[in-house]
């Protein structure tokens, strides 16, 4: 298959690899001649292009990685989606929520397969949490709680933290518990002198009878990727990163571990991208669950302002 990545940075790269590595041509578009001659030299990719209009006209590439700065993700995608390409976008899906909705209706219009890089639906250890929630292993789910922090200089790009990290966090309550939140409460603030923009975050919410706890950080120096999830009867822990599950029992305290074959999760994620393409079918992570997240950050957005309890609906 004929496959574009527009966006040859850090996580371009990524898509890179994958793609040619899964014996896919390959088309790189990107403004930095360095980061083209890069390509060309790491992943022997024989085309590359400053201009996306070359991978819009090509009537042979069926997809396309959108891997671009957050703010021209909308504008890229609409333009091969009214063309007819399907379309594998990093997250976050929009930073508007009516632009994503638009997306998906294009997509839906135009028979294309949009799928949003919300990669942790991929990881086998949340796989395999979503589970054990699901065949009541945990019994009733009283509260879950996830720590996604690490530590970054002041960003001078204007960079938001509830777009950057909080995609995942808030995907990964969707896709275990199976549903959204019901309500949000958040609170945040810069931490830093030179920052201008919240640096760290509490976002709490309610989804049904389970309550949530969100810590979001850019100032924490030890880099965590947890979830944590209390049910009536065990408890669980996981390590987003090993993909490493404990099981503690509520009554006794003891622990064990659960099995679990870690995955690769972009491998995953491009795999089922390229086989929906073939199979004219949706992904696990398709376009409606990106547009319902760019839905919660704006509510996070909204709480952090009015400073209040926001309700979804």
């Amino acid at each position: 298959m004929k496959i574009g990545v527009v966006g040859a940075g850090y996580f371009g790269k990524n898509h890179i690899r994958e793609y040619v590595n899964s014996g896919n041509e390959v088309i790189v578009c990107d403004l930095k001649q360095e980061n083209l001659n890069e390509i060309k030299e790491k992943f022997k990719v024989k085309k590359t292009t400053k201009d996306m209009q070359e991978l819009l006209n090509d009537s042979e590439l069926e997809a396309v990685s959108i891997c671009t700065q957050n703010s021209v993700h909308y504008e890229i995608a609409k333009k091969f989606l009214e063309k007819g390409k399907h379309v594998l976008l990093e997250k976050p899906m929009t930073l508007d929520s009516s632009e994503a909705e638009e997306l998906v209706e294009l997509a839906e219009k135009n028979n294309c397969v949009l799928s949003i890089g919300h990669i942790f639906r991929y990881n086998a250890g949340l796989r395999k949490l979503k589970e054990l929630i699901s065949e009541k292993e945990l019994g009733e789910v009283f509260l879950a709680r996830l720590v996604w922090t690490n530590l970054n200089p002041p960003f001078e790009d204007n960079r938001d933290i509830y777009f950057d990290l909080g995609p995942h966090a808030l995907d990964i309550i969707y896709f275990i518990l199976g549903n959204l939140p019901d309500e949000i409460s958040c609170r945040g603030v810069p931490s830093r002198d030179k920052a201008d923009q919240d640096e760290t975050t509490f976002i709490n919410c309610r989804a049904g009878k389970t309550l949530i706890n969100i810590d979001l950080s850019w100032v924490t120096p030890e880099k965590k990727r947890t979830v944590f999830v209390v049910g009536s009867k065990n408890s669980a822990l996981i390590d987003c990163m090993t993909q490493q599950i404990t099981l503690i029992n509520n009554a006794d305290m003891s622990e064990k571990n659960v099995f679990v074959q870690a995955s690769n999760p972009l491998i995953e994620e491009i795999s089922d991208f390229l086989n929906a393409v073939k199979e004219n079918r949706k992904t696990v992570s398709e376009g409606k669950i990106g547009a319902e997240i760019v839905k919660l950050i704006e509510l996070c957005h909204k709480s952090v302002k009015e400073q209040k309890t926001v309700f979804l609906g």
